[in-house]
């Protein structure tokens, strides 16, 4: 083992010198190759081209949140006049000061928000390095002639063109301003195409000035996340599920069964025996003559009106008129009286007659009289006298169409407006139930079931005959006229 030790450090020793003569003969051309490094060419540096447009939306999103509430507040101010240049220019130039200004970074905020700010493309491009981490910073000039370009140039075509519906302009300038703006619509569109080649200029101002964005931390991750993507398609979906569930779960009977939770007879039955018998008997609990639970309120929760006759609010409507065509014709009428009254408040229309004056209240004149009580069902004679009801309603205009007689009073409606009521979800669960649907405007009591009518009275009989007593008279008279005259 001493033996081979030497031997081997004495064949490394040997082959230094093949080492040492190597590095030496590569020496000069290392330091040339060295020397070369700052002129040769680096890789283009790019930039995502939808991080660019991205950024201009966000900008504009920005400056339509900033303006609309400001807009909304001067409208309510001075409505006769727009400031919506005036505006317009006060915010973007606050926003531009922000961005461009020597303290700031040169970057916008929807800029900011995805990792981009200005750089002088020019002065950059100089160096050879478009790679490098060191980006050349804006010139003043460059600062100063952005928002003198984004900004104050908008705003002067505004009020160019304010002036020029106002009449203020004449067809010279009109047509040179049309054609700048043609000029820079084409110019405009040449620039974009030219940014979705290579990538730099993202606007014609930026490449005019020569101001490229690029990355402001080169090291930061681009990956987009796309998580709120995920959240809004989940509770989409979740949505849509629901709409369509909904309608086949019926929420309507889902709530009322939900309501009628507490009166469960398996719930009364459960209080009965655990309270004590005072207690439940306290509460309105007992049990009915075969043995059911039931519940029935104290006296004291109950609202007593010294009247337990049913409700009839229609009750004295002669024959032959439809009740639920009735009240909607009430409803109906009460809701515009009480919209289209007045009631002195002088007019605001100029070419209305009453204007700069008390206008005249709107309500008919005939309501201020007293109104006579409505004749009874059979008083023919009191009803071809009387023939509307309350506020000037027509009986004629609520006749019964195609009548039909529910099982309590026998009263006719129209098949339409019955069937409305009994064909509802709620009505179809209050069948099931064993209850009744719908409560009979007429008597007051429960409807359950409805059936055809073929001997009703109705009032267009009645007011033919009418018309024919008035007219009969008026064609004799106008026959004695007749005979005077030959």
């Amino acid at each position: 083992m001493s033996a081979d030790a030497p031997s081997g450090s004495r064949s490394a020793a040997a082959l230094e010198p093949a080492w040492q003569s190597a590095s030496a003969s590569a020496a000069p051309r290392l330091a040339a190759l060295q020397r070369a490094l700052p002129a040769l060419p680096s890789p283009a540096l790019r930039i995502q081209r939808v991080a660019q447009l991205d950024a201009e939306l966000l900008d504009a999103e920005l400056l339509s949140l900033l303006l609309s509430p400001l807009s909304s507040a001067l409208a309510l101010l001075s409505p006769a006049r727009s400031y919506a240049p005036e505006l317009r220019l006060l915010l973007e130039g606050t926003l531009a000061y922000f961005s461009l200004s020597p303290l700031s970074r040169a970057a916008s905020y929807g800029a900011s928000l995805q990792n981009l700010r200005w750089r002088n493309e020019w002065a950059h491009a100089r160096r050879g390095l478009q790679s490098t981490a060191r980006d050349a910073p804006l010139a003043t000039w460059q600062r100063v002639a952005h928002p003198a370009l984004t900004v104050l140039v908008p705003y002067a075509l505004a009020c160019a063109e304010r002036r020029r519906l106002g009449g203020a302009r004449s067809g010279r300038t009109e047509r040179a301003i049309e054609y700048a703006q043609k000029v820079y619509a084409a110019a405009s569109l040449a620039s974009f195409v030219a940014f979705l080649a290579d990538g730099k200029y993202r606007t014609l101002t930026d490449r005019l000035l020569g101001m490229r964005l690029v990355y402001a931390q080169r090291d930061a991750s681009r990956a987009i996340s796309f998580e709120f993507l995920n959240r809004q398609l989940v509770w989409h979906a979740f949505t849509d599920f629901l709409l369509f569930l909904l309608p086949l779960l019926r929420p309507r009977r889902l709530l009322r069964k939900l309501l009628r939770l507490p009166t469960h007879p398996l719930l009364l039955g459960t209080l009965l025996h655990l309270l004590p018998s005072r207690v439940a008997s306290a509460a309105g609990l007992s049990r009915s003559p075969s043995g059911a639970p039931q519940f029935k309120a104290p006296a004291f929760l109950r609202r007593s009106t010294g009247n337990d006759a049913p409700s009839a609010p229609c009750a004295d409507l002669p024959e032959g008129v439809c009740a639920i065509c009735f009240t909607r014709l009430l409803s109906a009428s009460s809701s515009s009286a009480l919209s289209g009254m007045r009631a002195g408040i002088p007019s605001s229309d100029p070419l209305d007659p009453s204007a700069h004056t008390l206008a005249p209240s709107r309500v008919d004149p005939s309501s201020s009289l007293p109104t006579p009580a409505p004749p009874r069902r059979g008083d023919d004679a009191a009803r071809r006298e009387w023939g509307t009801g309350a506020q000037g309603i027509k009986y004629a205009d609520a006749l019964v169409h195609t009548p039909y007689a529910p099982d309590c009073c026998g009263a006719a409606y129209c098949y339409v407006c019955l069937a409305g009521r009994l064909l509802d979800e709620s009505a179809r669960e209050e069948l099931e139930e064993d209850k009744a649907p719908w409560t009979c405007l007429r008597c007051g009591e429960g409807v359950r079931s409805a059936q055809r009518v073929s001997d009703v009275l109705l009032l267009e009989e009645d007011e033919e005959k009418r018309l024919a007593q008035k007219t009969a008279p008026e064609e004799e008279d106008e026959e004695e006229l007749d005979l005077l005259g030959e």
